[in-house]
């Protein structure tokens, strides 16, 4: 919840854009992701997000000495995205099939709380 919490506030400070304060809030999401418990982590694309969003705070800050960073976080992003929506989106668009996209959007939010999970 404390890794959602901050990228939340992370996302708000980059509609502000304070990408410098950004930047330090959504660190301290993924640091909170870190310690859950690696198997949820790979159901859901909350991190792989999370990385995206970093990686734009690094290019609107337009400091160089990141790119090598960004490119690693572009390539975890990847790798997470595919993990949680399946290869080439697999997972997303079974989920869609048929159905809005609400559902989707529900059902993101509902994983990984087992109160919510029949």
């Amino acid at each position: 919840m404390m890794g959602l919490l901050l990228h939340a506030n992370g996302k708000e400070l980059i509609r502000r854009q304070m990408f410098k304060d950004a930047l330090e809030v959504l660190t301290m999401g993924e640091e909170a992701f870190s310690l859950c418990n690696p198997k949820s982590i790979e159901l859901v694309d909350n991190v792989s997000i999370l990385q995206i969003d970093i990686v734009w705070c690094y290019f609107m800050l337009r400091d160089i000495a990141w790119l090598s960073a960004a490119g690693v976080r572009l390539n975890k992003a990847r790798e997470g995205l595919e993990c949680a929506h399946g290869k080439d989106s697999t997972h997303f668009r079974l989920l869609q099939e048929g159905r809005s996209s609400e559902l989707a959007l529900y059902l993101r939010r509902v994983v990984g709380r087992s109160d919510c999970i029949p």
